[in-house]
């Protein structure tokens, strides 16, 4: 019997040259390998090999993976097999926190990856009364649509695009009745059960259909940018790929907010090389393992927050460089609870309380940075 194997066309945007590069990328899924192959010079651009940052439900048209470092889109399913089996295997759907359980976002970011839900795209956004009213325009004429429109712009939420099987019934189903009471009720192991008041402060919206799922994704992502708020006080925390890959995104950032910390902004975002050597230039001949860093920061996405701090009290909470040293020393902080070794030590944190600012900012404000 052939291995089963996916092809889909991909494009990848050379920064060196300026030019998309097309290829064909193939999928193995029994060993989670894949192989390049350059469409213009006609030959193997990637023998195969497994890579840890792709899986099959990362695989459907318009998104974007990271490849050993090289961000591809995908553009094309090459062959009725790919078309067949990746549909149901990948589906995305609009998901998003309301005001109320911002303050408790890392625990319900763990509910959710507890869930198996992969996040595709994260961002902190403020909505205005405007989108707000545009967002919820199926509900117009209701006697709380007025109610609603105000609560979702009163403050920051959380928009994410989540990645599963049949993602947007399992997300609802996962979400629970709309009156957070009768999921305590009938189903109390649901988010809204565990984190809603009423039937406004429920914590979370879901999409309801594809149809709705492709709206709301281009409402918010494709036409709002991440929440900022200037401050002279704020430090970055920049969480590492392999915290994303294990599942601990939300337990990280509940590991924040549970020591009083304030994340103002949060964004997921790939790094290119690019990126990552610009971000990290002062770091070059300062950190030993440099090659290494720079490899692990553009294997995967990274998730970065604006975090309302002074930038040696935050830098003391995550701890030293090396998790085996500050397992050692101080036990309680942040590289010692995730991290395993110095490039895998879970985040960057800025170092210096010059760069405090520039370095948020180098994220979350459109100074060049990745806005």
């Amino acid at each position: 019997m052939e291995e089963e194997k996916f092809t889909i066309s991909v494009e990848w945007y050379d920064d060196i040259s300026s030019l998309v590069r097309p290829f064909v990328l193939f999928y193995y899924p029994s060993d989670r390998t894949v192989e390049m192959y350059d469409s213009r010079q006609k030959k193997t651009f990637l023998k195969r090999s497994f890579c840890e940052t792709v899986a099959e439900i990362d695989l459907y048209i318009g998104n974007k993976i990271t490849v050993f470092g090289r961000e591809l889109k995908l553009m094309e399913y090459l062959d009725n097999t790919t078309k067949t089996e990746l549909a149901k295997k990948s589906e995305r759907t609009y998901a998003m926190l309301k005001p109320e359980v911002i303050e408790q976002m890392g625990k319900v970011l763990s509910f959710i990856e507890g869930k198996g839900f992969r996040f595709n795209k994260l961002m902190l956004t403020k909505i205005g009364a405007n989108r707000a009213a545009e967002f919820y325009k199926e509900h117009q004429g209701r006697a709380f649509y007025e109610k609603l429109v105000n609560y979702i712009s009163s403050g920051p939420v959380l928009a994410m695009e989540l990645l599963a099987p049949s993602a947007i019934r399992y997300w609802r189903v996962s979400l629970g009745p709309t009156d957070p009471d009768v999921a305590r009720s009938d189903a109390p192991n649901t988010l809204r059960a565990l984190f809603g008041k009423d039937t406004t402060y429920n914590a979370a919206h879901g999409s309801d259909s594809p149809e709705a799922a492709a709206r709301e994704l281009n409402l918010i992502f494709n036409n709002l940018n991440s929440h900022y708020e200037p401050s002279y006080i704020k430090t970055l925390c920049l969480v590492k790929p392999h915290i994303l890959q294990e599942g601990k995104l939300g337990a990280l950032i509940a590991a924040i907010q549970q020591n009083n910390y304030r994340v103002s902004s949060l964004k997921l975002h790939r790094m290119s090389s690019t990126e990552a050597e610009q971000f990290f230039a002062a770091y070059k001949g300062v950190w030993d393992d440099y090659p290494a860093q720079i490899k692990h920061f553009t294997s995967g996405p990274v998730v970065a927050l604006a975090v309302d701090s002074d930038v040696n009290t935050f830098r003391e909470f995550v701890g030293s460089f090396d998790p085996n040293t500050a397992r050692k020393l101080h036990p309680s902080t942040l590289r010692a609870r995730f991290g395993h070794d110095i490039t895998h030590n879970a985040i960057h944190c800025t170092d210096l309380p010059d760069d405090g600012i520039r370095e948020v900012e180098f994220f979350f404000k459109d100074v060049g940075g990745f806005q």
